[in-house]
């Protein structure tokens, strides 16, 4: 019985383990020459300094931007850290971007590392500039002043109010 109530009180301690996790992600593995790649690195309930590689084998357009979420369910916390580089290959032919580092604050043996990756980079005669990933800071959702065709901003007018009836005692 006292093994039972052991499993009871050890349960809910055991399953609230924080699992750690470092983690990239490319949009594409393959691209024509003078496109560019994105490349995230995802940081899930680490603790440490964040190395990223040298990207020897691209030029640098963007980066890093970071991103950082934290949530708690439960009693559960959850905290996300995101970088995000936007690459431009400097040649054809497979290139890799060098892998990353997680130094942690208090534990070497609790470093990580992201796995290296292999970019296939294809000759681009023709100069094709694919679409921009997803997230790149050109897009906006909107422009301010808004314009029309003679070149001002666009000016609403106000809705017009119903009239009251005033009724005199």
């Amino acid at each position: 019985m006292k093994n039972l109530m052991l499993l009871f009180f050890l349960l809910p301690m055991w399953m609230t383990a924080q699992v750690s996790s470092f983690s990239v992600e490319v949009d594409r593995d393959s691209v024509l020459f003078g496109n560019v790649i994105k490349v995230t690195y995802v940081l899930k309930n680490v603790d440490g300094k964040f190395e990223a590689p040298s990207f020897s084998n691209f030029s640098l357009i963007s980066g890093p931007n970071t991103s950082s979420s934290m949530y708690s369910i439960n009693g559960n916390t959850t905290k996300t850290t995101t970088y995000t580089y936007f690459i431009k290959p400097l040649k054809e032919g497979q290139c890799f971007i060098e892998e990353a580092y997680l130094i942690h604050r208090t534990d070497e043996e609790k470093n990580m590392t992201a796995d290296a990756i292999k970019i296939k980079v294809m000759p681009n005669p023709e100069g094709i500039i694919e679409d921009a990933p997803q997230g790149n800071s050109q897009q906006l959702f909107f422009s301010w002043p808004m314009e029309t065709d003679q070149g001002t901003p666009i000016e609403k007018e106000a809705p017009a109010k119903p009239k009251r009836k005033v009724k005199r005692i």
